[in-house]
């Protein structure tokens, strides 16, 4: 996801020329960037065609036209500058800007193999677990790292009301945009998930985090800070919900490839992969690149997002929860695509 404060993010662009027609038969992909109505069954994603209104209506569900700006399009003049020095980077790292992470907004889909399945997939086990751990009658949730509307549009279209933010105004702009062509109510703003309670000023039946966001604090206290942002927004007898990846699990050494796959949209082929080093971080933290090879037929750009992820265990971020105030504080497997971590507030 592209998630909320966070560190750094790069993005460099290097065109090379292929000095090849254009490939046929490449049509464009038109709903890479859809998300589900309000629809209990997941419905194989609807197509338009590229004379086609960039929104139309097929009973509940709405098909769009790509939404993101194709990445061979990006100037290297729009991009933001390297967030750290080499001899920074050997040291403790810093928040970088919001725009930083603006530039992961346009092409989060692409890590996705079917953005729009997984949306479908993502709402009905959210919807599943705040039935099975929050309060009776949940309805108002507040998604504090909503990134471009991933978990947010799949719980409105399920009925939820859904108020998001993110540290991103791009990605906000890009959740609004994707509600607005689904004709979802969710209410999108800019705010740091560690000023979530100052920001919204009120309490909501659920909280959550998902798509291993609080990692992006490099820090316990920095995620102390935020899990106590989270218990103020969640209202008596209600729920927190954070999702995040297994580190305990993983090798946490050394350097990692995954290859996220092809698509192709717009008439332009995408490869996607990214590269988590291990190596300076000792283990604790680690730098992501995600790089994104974008091929038209006559051109090929290659783009790369940098960040950095704390490699912190569910055990010691439950420990945080409950030191923020949460209480019945445990972790869930096998309901989501991450292990989950639930709290609750007391109703006293």
């Amino acid at each position: 996801m592209l998630r909320t404060a966070l560190l750094a993010a790069t993005v460099t662009l290097a065109a090379c020329s292929t000095g090849t027609a254009p490939r046929p038969g490449l049509s464009e992909r038109a709903a890479v960037s859809a998300r589900p109505a309000a629809s209990e069954r997941a419905v194989p994603a609807a197509r338009t065609t590229a004379s086609a209104p960039d929104s139309v209506r097929t009973g509940r569900r709405v098909a769009t036209r790509v939404l993101a700006p194709e990445l061979y399009r990006i100037r290297v003049a729009d991009l933001p500058a390297p967030y750290a020095s080499e001899s920074a980077r050997k040291g403790p790292r810093v928040v970088p800007p919001p725009a930083d992470y603006d530039a992961l907004a346009p092409v989060y889909h692409l890590i996705h193999g079917d953005w729009e399945a997984g949306a479908l997939r993502q709402g009905e086990a959210l919807d599943a677990l705040i039935r099975a751990h929050g309060p009776a009658g949940a309805a108002d949730v507040l998604d504090a790292a909503c990134g471009i509307g991933t978990q947010s549009l799949g719980l409105a279209g399920r009925g939820y009301r859904v108020t998001g933010s993110d540290l991103s105004p791009a990605a906000i702009a890009r959740a609004r945009e994707e509600a607005r062509a689904r004709g979802l109510d969710a209410a999108f703003s800019v705010a740091d998930m560690r000023a979530a309670f100052e920001h919204h000023g009120r309490a909501f039946d659920v909280v959550l985090a998902c798509d291993n966001s609080v990692p992006h604090l490099l820090t316990d206290a920095e995620i102390a800070r935020a899990f106590g942002q989270f218990w103020r927004c969640t209202r008596p007898g209600g729920l927190c919900l954070v999702s995040v990846r297994d580190y305990d699990a993983m090798p946490r050494e050394g350097v990692e490839t995954q290859h996220h796959g092809v698509r192709e949209e717009g008439g332009v082929r995408h490869v996607v992969f990214q590269v988590r080093d291990f190596r300076r971080g000792g283990g604790r933290t680690y730098e992501v690149a995600l790089y994104v090879v974008a091929d038209d037929g006559r051109a090929c750009n290659t783009s790369v997002v940098r960040t950095a992820y704390y490699a912190i265990g569910t055990d010691r971020l439950l420990e945080l929860m409950r030191e923020a105030g949460f209480e019945r504080v445990r972790r869930v497997n096998g309901a989501y695509v991450q292990p989950v971590l639930i709290g609750h507030r007391s109703a006293a």
